[in-house]
């Protein structure tokens, strides 16, 4: 059954066959205190209510978080962090339920949420990993794959994204309305469709996209801009843009 955790409490899996298991209705594992580690834990079976936000975890108004080493499986949402600061996410395996990609959750979502890490994670077959208007946060050798938008920025500024590696996206990044991103020694490739898309750009400034490779993807960028954007500036320089339709 489902679990809420509403104190400081560290739980670790002592083998590789702890499981918590959510019965296949609303969130696994719903965390609101300060100061919780999840650790070498299996947590499954989330409901499937996109308005809900059904996840395997939630996390609500806490800082000082660790999930580390888990393997999160069919659930909706993977991880989900609302106004949570100073936090890791490290070291996991994220997939979602086996439904259209459309109806599925986001793997990671993070909103107001800031100065997290967020490492060394496996997320296959999920929708997307969203940061809303959540800054300072390190985002570093994660592998994405089968997903719809490997990882989008919105109104999310002064970001690290490196060491990455997505592939079979969609879109490999989208960056919107964010400020001061810099996106280092990530490798984005395979963008998947007729459509598919290594890095799409909107209205970001002091963007700096640098020693990245982008190969086999439809359209390697797409920029979209406004006539008046004169002030925005975007850094794009040493990287591999390689077997692309169309490179930019």
């Amino acid at each position: 059954g489902s679990i809420s955790i509403d104190k400081p409490l560290t739980i670790i899996g002592v083998s590789d066959d702890v499981i918590i298991e959510g019965l296949n209705k609303d969130t696994v594992v719903q965390i609101t205190s300060s100061n919780v580690v999840l650790k070498n834990l299996t947590i499954q079976k989330s409901g499937k209510r996109l308005e809900n936000l059904d996840a395997a975890i939630k996390v609500s108004k806490a800082n000082n978080i660790e999930i580390n080493n888990c393997i999160i499986k069919d659930s909706l949402f993977g991880i989900d962090l609302a106004m949570v600061n100073d936090s890791k996410i490290i070291n996991n395996f994220i997939t979602s339920k086996n439904l259209s990609i459309r109806l599925r959750g986001d793997a990671l979502r993070l909103f107001y949420s800031h100065n997290n890490l967020i490492e060394n994670n496996q997320i296959y077959n999920s929708r997307d990993i969203k940061f809303s208007y959540s800054h300072k946060n390190i985002f570093s050798k994660n592998h994405i794959e089968n997903s719809r938008f490997a990882l989008h920025l919105h109104k999310t500024n002064d970001m690290i994204v490196d060491n990455n590696n997505l592939r079979l996206n969609s879109v490999g990044m989208i960056i919107g309305a964010s400020q001061n991103c810099e996106i280092k020694n990530n490798s984005i490739q395979s963008g998947k469709g007729s459509a598919g898309i290594g890095v799409l750009v909107k209205g970001v400034h002091n963007f700096q996209f640098h020693h990245n490779i982008v190969s086999f993807n439809s359209k390697a960028f797409y920029i979209d801009a406004k006539h008046n954007e004169t002030v925005i500036k975007r850094f794009i320089k040493n990287n591999e843009i390689s077997y692309n339709k169309e490179a930019f």
